[in-house]
């Protein structure tokens, strides 16, 4: 059985163990800062978030978004798109069937076709971030 290892500081380190190991020791031993985790925001942040900007309570939110990510879901998954004001446009790309190289063992394989979600980013968003 293969395993994969990562390199984590003085050692490799296998994923099954690296699942064991609690999360607050990992970021220590590997000297990662709380502020390099805390720039991602959680759902209840975002619903927070979107209550307080809707001047709303956070049941209202919290359903608008779940309505809206059902909305997109499906949509997308018909084959669609959806374009989101100032956010961007996600949408469903179809790829062909292809060969691929199973890069364990250097094998040709065939890959069927499938589809792949895009999101496509906003020029609005994009000028906001850069400033």
């Amino acid at each position: 059985m293969l395993v994969e290892t990562v390199c984590l500081g003085e050692g490799l380190v296998s994923r099954k163990q690296l699942a064991r190991v609690p999360v607050g020791s990992f970021l220590a031993k590997n000297n990662i800062k709380d502020e390099q985790m805390s720039n991602q925001m959680t759902k209840t942040q975002l619903v927070a978030a979107v209550a307080e900007a809707m001047s709303s309570d956070k049941k209202t939110a919290g359903a608008a978004l779940d309505a809206i990510a059902s909305v997109v879901s499906r949509e997308v998954a018909a084959g669609g798109s959806v374009t989101i004001p100032g956010l961007g446009k996600v949408a469903c790309k179809a790829r062909p069937e292809r060969m691929v190289r199973n890069p364990a063992t250097g094998e040709q394989m065939k890959k069927p076709a499938d589809r792949q979600v895009k999101f496509a980013i906003a020029k609005a968003l994009k000028d906001v971030v850069n400033g």
